[in-house]
């Protein structure tokens, strides 16, 4: 099985737009730090996760817009802030 890029990128923008239609045009950002589980751990269904890291909404928020304005290169580890920043806004509105 692929991932295919193209759908994500039409999924989210549907979602993205979906919610500026409906008025939402930002989200409060109302938690900071998040728990997180190290990639090797997290796709590894045969042991439970042993540790634990800490990530930083407003850090990834940081990094992202540095990204937007060009202050930062868009490398493709940037897609990790940007999921755990979609994760908080998909959790915080609900329709």
């Amino acid at each position: 099985m692929d991932i295919d890029i193209a759908l994500l990128r039409t999924i989210t923008d549907k979602l993205l737009v979906r919610m500026l239609d409906m008025g939402i045009t930002k989200v409060e950002l109302t938690a900071d730090y998040y728990w997180d589980i190290p990639p090797e751990a997290l796709y590894d269904n045969y042991d439970e996760p042993q540790a634990f890291e800490m990530g930083q909404l407003s850090e990834d928020l940081t990094f992202v817009q540095e990204v937007a304005d060009g202050t930062r290169p868009p490398v493709s580890y940037a897609l990790v802030w940007v999921a755990s920043l979609l994760k908080f806004v998909g959790e915080k509105v609900v329709e």
